[in-house]
């Protein structure tokens, strides 16, 4: 009892005090360089005494000090994880055959972390990007990787390359940074907007994997991530979404054996047992089409994901007249224009480093789309993966603007509305999904 009460009553007198977090290893390390055993003996015995009496003693593992690495940032890449001790990132540029690569450089030798962007690219087939590698995947991707697992290369969405390159002793982190990678959608937070109507939330991991556009009206937008996760947003207007069941008809998919639902108080239908896939598919409002197609895996979000498509609310300062032309539709937040274009025949549109230009073209250089597309590049811009489509009734061509070192500058659609009249419409990265409905909104008033 005497004992007791003499350790509590010392517990109590020495709360209050505390000890350097070494101090424990101090004294045994000065006991160490005494040559004699028993010094070493009386050091721990010494070092006990004060456990007990509440010093606090910290173990030598949780002392051992490691410089974070700095993550950083590429363009829309945000590198989250890099293994410690590297410091702090080299922003650089590499090439690799016709391309050239943004770089993050961490350490060097076997210590090297490198994460690389490159902007315009095929795809994995590119010619000169890792010719050896074998096939994989990452983030939800196919993808390649080196022999020696040093270097992973996939494409994250059309036109977008990345790669991580690692020296020897980060060869087991390699993919960890990859898929800890955060890859900015250019149409904005969570899902961007699609065709007007604003993607407002998605689950999580999932990653922007492509924005398709057709020419019978239909834009298609498609997230991927690991696990063969996917959702499919598609937008289709005119004729195909006359009628909910003219929709459903048009759209492939168990749509027919399905059941009728509502989605934020529409009429719709849910996709039939058969399908391999969850969904929904209905009319947002007169010739305007939705379907939402979700992997089975995602569909305890699916509510969720349906509750955040809402339509974006139109721009204020609208419809705007120049130049015998009415534009009627923006992305939200553009509130004043200024001229811009050539000639000064066009008006600019910015906002927070986003970007709207419509510019009209006139005379011999308007008469075909093919004439539009060369009239007026700055020398390092060029036309990229030119494809047909229409505006209105008119033939219209649409392609993205690369420059020289192969990094996008947004995206472009153009058409003459009527011999010699020519209309061209361009948007920065972050905007490409809106471009269609800014282009479909544009009037044009009957010549003279």
């Amino acid at each position: 009892m005497f004992e007791s009460s003499l350790r509590q009553a010392m517990a109590e007198d020495t709360a209050h005090l505390a000890a350097a977090p070494d101090l424990a290893e101090r004294v045994v390390r000065r006991s160490l360089r005494r040559r004699r055993t028993r010094h070493a003996i009386a050091a721990v015995v010494t070092a006990t005494a004060l456990a007990l009496a509440g010093w606090v003693l910290a173990p030598r593992e949780q002392r051992v000090a490691t410089t974070p690495s700095t993550t950083g940032r590429l363009d829309d890449v945000v590198v989250r994880h890099v293994p410690p001790g590297l410091g702090e990132p080299v922003q650089g540029h590499s090439g690799e055959g016709r391309l050239l690569a943004g770089t993050l450089t961490w350490g060097s030798g076997a210590d090297l972390v490198r994460v690389s962007r490159y902007g315009g690219a095929d795809g994995l087939d590119t010619p000169g990007l890792m010719a050896g590698g074998q096939l994989t995947s990452t983030r939800g991707r196919q993808a390649k990787i080196s022999p020696g697992g040093t270097d992973l290369l996939w494409s994250e969405r059309q036109g977008l390359l990345l790669r991580v390159t690692v020296g020897a002793n980060h060869v087991a982190e390699v993919r960890t940074i990859a898929e800890e990678l955060q890859v900015t959608d250019p149409t904005g937070p969570a899902g961007g907007v699609v065709e007007g109507l604003r993607v407002s939330y998605l689950p999580s991991r999932l990653h922007l994997e492509s924005v398709t556009m057709r020419s019978d009206g239909e834009t298609a937008k498609t997230w991927t991530g690991a696990g063969e996760r996917q959702i499919t947003l598609t937008v289709v207007r005119g004729r195909h979404a006359a009628s909910l069941d003219e929709l459903a008809a048009w759209s492939a998919g168990d749509w027919r054996n399905g059941t009728r639902t509502t989605v934020n108080g529409r009429p719709a239908y849910r996709n039939g047992a058969r399908s391999r896939l969850t969904g929904r598919l209905w009319l947002q409002e007169p010739g305007v089409g939705v379907v939402l197609r979700m992997s089975e895996n995602l569909e305890p979000e699916i509510d969720r994901v349906l509750a955040g498509i809402v339509p974006v609310p139109a721009t204020r300062g609208l419809p705007l007249r120049f130049e015998g032309l009415t534009v009627t539709h923006l992305p939200p937040g553009f509130t004043a224009g200024q001229d811009g274009g050539m000639d000064g025949r066009g008006r600019w549109w910015t906002r927070a480093g986003s970007s709207v230009l419509v510019e009209v073209v006139k005379g011999e250089r308007a008469r075909t789309p093919q004439d539009l597309a060369h009239v007026s590049w700055p020398t390092s811009e060029r036309f990229s993966g030119l494809r047909r489509t229409t505006v209105g009734s008119r033939p219209a061509l649409v392609g993205d603007i690369v420059t020289g070192t192969g990094l996008s500058r947004g995206r472009m659609v153009l058409w003459t509305a009527r011999p010699g009249y020519g209309v061209r419409v361009q948007v920065s990265d972050d905007l490409v999904n809106d471009l269609m409905a800014v282009a479909r909104g544009i009037q044009v008033a009957p010549a003279r």
